[in-house]
């Protein structure tokens, strides 16, 4: 027979219930803000780097929206431009210089350099015919490239980054005093 006292009271069960569906949908909400900390920190740093110069755009301005776009767009334009030509210019000059170092190798007689030194003669000749630096060189500088094609796909992906940082930024620096009361209530 069925002993109602040993049943669990039904409000605990709802409560079990409220309280597990809010942990699930907390963890769901993280899951779904995860992919956004970076912009969301790079954003929140760049707000607090940037704030001296913006109360002084703020100030020659007067209209909030005006200041704010005007040092988002000048912050944008300030690391946005270097960090991409030094990304472009990393990526080519890695290429060039596996590419060059590749040929080196290539052309690189080792009879001429240990002639003189029987014992090195043969170590040299097994790294070559082992190891085949050229190849390996050839190989990296292959996947080298490969990586700078996924390092375009991947740019993608940045360049939304970069877009979702500078539009929190500008929220950030818009409304960070109604942002700062909210926090003090809290």
């Amino acid at each position: 027979m069925l002993d109602l006292k040993q049943m669990p009271d039904m409000k605990q069960m709802r409560l079990l219930g409220i309280v597990a569906a809010t942990a699930i949908g907390l963890y769901v909400c993280y899951l779904l803000a995860l992919p956004f900390l970076p912009a969301l920190t790079w954003a929140l740093v760049l707000a607090i780097v940037l704030y001296p110069a913006h109360r002084r755009v703020e100030e020659r301005l007067r209209n909030q929206n005006l200041a704010a776009l005007t040092s988002v767009s000048i912050a944008a334009v300030a690391v946005g431009l270097p960090l991409i030509f030094v990304a472009q210019q990393l990526v080519r000059e890695a290429v060039n210089g596996a590419t060059y170092l590749e040929e080196v190798i290539r052309g690189w007689n080792t009879d001429t350099f240990v002639s003189g030194y029987p014992g090195l003669s043969a170590v040299a000749q097994w790294i070559e015919n082992q190891l085949d630096p050229a190849g390996t060189v050839a190989a990296f500088v292959q996947w080298l490239t490969g990586q700078s094609t996924s390092l375009l796909r991947g740019s993608i992906n940045q360049a939304v980054m970069f877009v979702l940082t500078f539009y929190l930024l500008f929220y950030f620096l818009r409304d960070r005093e109604s942002a700062l009361r909210g926090i003090e209530r809290l």
